[in-house]
Order: C-alpha cells, then structure tokens, then sequence
C-alpha cells in the first residue's frame, strides 16, 4: 500500500530526534527507513540546518551522549 501524505519539516524532525534518541546517527537514509521508507531523499535533504539545530538541541539535553553531529555526508 503507497502512502499518501507528505514528507515534511516535522516529521523529517520527528524522524531524526527518534533516532538520536536510539543513539543512531540521522543519515538521510535512516530518516527516510524511519519514516517507513516514504520521501524523496531531497525531501528528506531539504531540512540539514533545522535537524542541526535538533541535533544540538538533544545534545544539551543529553550530556552523556557523545558528540555526534547530524547530517555530515
């Protein structure tokens, strides 16, 4: 069954903080297998700044994670 709706900054965000939050770097790939394999990956790619943001967002959150940096290809 196709999905009908679309990728956007939320969920792409959504994606990306769930996998930060499972310790796994958010790499265009894994956020579209997070989002159930649905978007473009320049859909997905449009975001890198504000999952950025996420990433250091959760990083002052979470001092005992190590540093990681979202989105570096």
């Amino acid at each position: 069954m196709e999905c009908n709706f679309a990728i956007n900054k939320a969920l792409v965000k959504e994606a990306c903080t769930a996998l930060l939050q499972r310790g796994r770097k958010p790499t265009i790939d894994a956020v579209r297998i997070e989002l159930g394999n649905t978007g473009s990956k320049t859909t997905i790619a449009r975001y890198p700044k504000e999952l950025q943001q996420t990433a250091t967002v959760f990083r002052s959150a979470h001092k005992n994670v190590s540093a990681f940096r979202c989105w570096r290809w």
